[in-house]
Order: structure tokens, then sequence, then C-alpha cells
């Protein structure tokens, strides 16, 4: 936190015009929809984001496995959120074993498109949405 306030004093201080927008803010997606808007539109922005959607999963995976993350960013909560699996099938097929393997044929939850929303607040033509 006080890395975060030095941020922001510094910012106010310098008068940097800000966007900062509360994770309750951002709706839950299902994952699957950019990919999907991807390849219905053949769209090269659209299959970059939804690469790296995916990579940034599967680098966070691995943040998870590796104990480099905060203790309620742990297995059970990342399989829940973002592979769709219940608390119970995670103990019921022993996911709390699973170590760095391919995660991204497990993903299939809900993400919060953050990168969305900050890039929307950046944009003249999308900025007021968010004044």
């Amino acid at each position: 936190m006080v890395g975060a306030q030095r941020v922001y004093d510094w910012c106010f201080g310098e008068g940097v015009p800000m966007s900062v927008v509360s994770r309750f803010a951002v709706p839950l997606l299902p994952m699957q929809l950019a990919r999907s808007f991807a390849e219905r539109t053949n769209s090269d922005v659209l299959k970059y984001l939804a690469d790296a959607q995916f990579l940034g999963l599967e680098g966070l995976w691995q943040k998870v496995c590796e104990g480099k993350l905060p203790a309620r960013c742990n297995k059970q909560w990342f399989m829940e959120t973002f592979c769709g699996i219940s608390a119970f099938e995670f103990h019921l097929r022993g996911f709390q074993n699973l170590f760095i393997a391919n995660i991204r044929e497990k993903l299939n939850g809900n993400v919060k498109p953050y990168d969305v929303i900050a890039l929307m607040c950046a944009l003249p033509t999308t900025r007021s949405f968010f004044a």
C-alpha cells in the first residue's frame, strides 16, 4: 500500500490524468468469448488479445504453483476462477497436487477484461464512458 500511495501522490502532485477502475466495476466474462470473437471475425487484433489472455493465465498458473502470489491466490482459487472447476471437483480429482502442467487445456472459466477497460479509458472516443 505504501508504494501505491507514493504513485498516487506523485501523479496527483504532477497533475497526471488518471482513470482508476475498481475490480468491482469490471464484469466477469467467459474466457472463451475472446477466442470465439477472434475465430469468427478473423481479426488479427482479436487473435492477439485472445492469445495474450491465455499466455497471461499460463504465467499466472506458474506463479501459483511456485507460491509467488498471496496465500488466497492458490491452486483451488485458480481452478475455480479460470477453469470452471468446483471446490468439490478440485479435491476429488487431486488438482491440489498438480504442478506446472499444460494448464491451457483446462482454461474454461471467467475473466475480468481489465485491459479492455484500461484501453477504453485511454481512447478519446470511449473515454467519456468512464467520466
